[in-house]
């Protein structure tokens, strides 16, 4: 396993334009992403929907049954304040998913003066240069798939 989460490590996941960013309040509201709360019905895909946090009247948030709550679907509350530390949900229509197959990160964009695109951890945010910047957008423009191409290492 642990040789397994290294290779794993210098590829990517998913790369994505964020095409929109709402408020958890907003997204769990928001028709469109309906289909992004977890089922525990159907098949192992859509036991893994993000849209997780319901607003609850006093501000908080209700944390449903997910692959972020507890095994027996009560509240994960290390999860929940790790998620909800800021009231954003990043949206995109363009992006590409690869899971656990996805493709090294190209060498220029692994040591471009010092920065690197591959984050340390789930939710690292970078204050890159423009340049490294246009450089990222530059590949991920020239990618020609989109969408979801893969599943999670885990799964297999």
């Amino acid at each position: 396993m642990r040789g397994r989460l290294r290779r794993v490590s210098r590829r990517l996941v998913f790369v994505m334009r964020v095409t929109e960013k709402r408020a958890f309040g907003e997204y769990w509201a928001d028709a469109r992403f309906e289909g992004k709360k977890p089922t525990f019905s159907g098949n192992l895909r859509d036991a893994y929907g993000d849209n997780i946090y319901e607003p609850d009247p006093a501000g908080g948030f209700i944390q449903h049954k997910s692959h972020h709550s507890l095994a027996d679907g009560s509240t994960n509350f290390f999860n929940r304040n790790k998620d909800t530390g800021t009231n954003a949900v990043l949206v995109s229509d363009d992006f590409v998913y690869w899971g656990g197959d996805g493709p090294e990160v190209p060498s220029h964009l692994t040591n471009h003066h010092g920065w690197d695109l591959r984050a340390p951890t789930q939710g690292h945010v970078s204050r890159f240069p423009p340049d490294f910047i246009d450089s990222v957008v530059d590949w991920f423009g020239q990618l020609s798939e989109r969408g979801v191409r893969g599943v999670p290492a885990r799964w297999r």
